[in-house]
Order: structure tokens, then C-alpha cells, then sequence
């Protein structure tokens, strides 16, 4: 609904699924030039399964704005 503009973005509550959704759509390489990230995907040795996830877009986008350390 974000992306549409029928909800404003300020309005928008539960986010995890939307990026979730998006960071597995959307090709990593088409985020990371968009963004100027550099998004680290967790390996199953790490406890993740190799698939771009939302969380890992977030991290990538919060240690680019230095919310997060």
C-alpha cells in the first residue's frame, strides 16, 4: 500500500513483512546500486539460508545510515 501511495509511509506499522518481501524480489545487485549498500547474506553456517532476507537489507541499510553498530 506504501508503494502504491495509498498509505503514507509515516502511517505504516508492521514493516518486516513489506522489506522481507521486497529484499526477495527485488535482485540483491539492483538493491545494493539503488542504495549504495553492500548487503552480507548469511550462509547456513551462519544461520541463515543463503536467501537475501529483510533483515539482512535492514542491517545493510542501517549500518550505511550508522543507526546500527
Amino acid at each position: 500500500m506504501v508503494c502504491d501511495g495509498v498509505l503514507p509511509i509515516d502511517q505504516m506499522r508492521e514493516y518486516t513483512g513489506p522489506v522481507a518481501f521486497g529484499g526477495q524480489e527485488v535482485m540483491r545487485e539492483v538493491l545494493e546500486a539503488t542504495y549504495g549498500l553492500s548487503i552480507q547474506i548469511r550462509g547456513v553456517e551462519e544461520g541463515g539460508d543463503g536467501v537475501n532476507e529483510g533483515r539482512d537489507l535492514l542491517s545493510a541499510y542501517a549500518g550505511l545510515s550508522q543507526f546500527y553498530r
